[in-house]
């Protein structure tokens, strides 16, 4: 369940930090919260809801090497932690 303090209609009302380093990811209005269950690397539980964006939105990420049709995303400054995924089928949006 995202928090409500969080969102303005139905995109990002604050910038968005990286929770091991810090740094900025994306700016306020640049992501859509999206109600989907996915399993990011290496929680033991799926994740229900993600910011998606386009690759443009992003003010620093970092992409894994492509596993089948997956691309992980992760702090361009840090490289320490999975934050999100890339569908190749469609590679606009993250």
């Amino acid at each position: 369940e995202i928090r409500t303090d969080l969102v303005a209609g139905e995109k990002n009302k604050l910038d968005c930090f990286c929770r091991r380093c810090g740094c900025k990811v994306f700016r306020p209005n640049a992501a859509t919260f999206v109600h989907h269950e996915f399993h990011l690397p290496p929680h033991d539980e799926p994740q229900k809801g993600f910011w998606s964006c386009g690759m443009m939105d992003f003010e620093n990420i970092g992409f894994t090497h492509s596993k089948d049709t997956l691309k992980f995303l992760t702090c361009a400054d840090c490289e320490i932690e999975v934050v999100g995924y890339q569908d190749l089928s469609n590679p606009r949006e993250m």
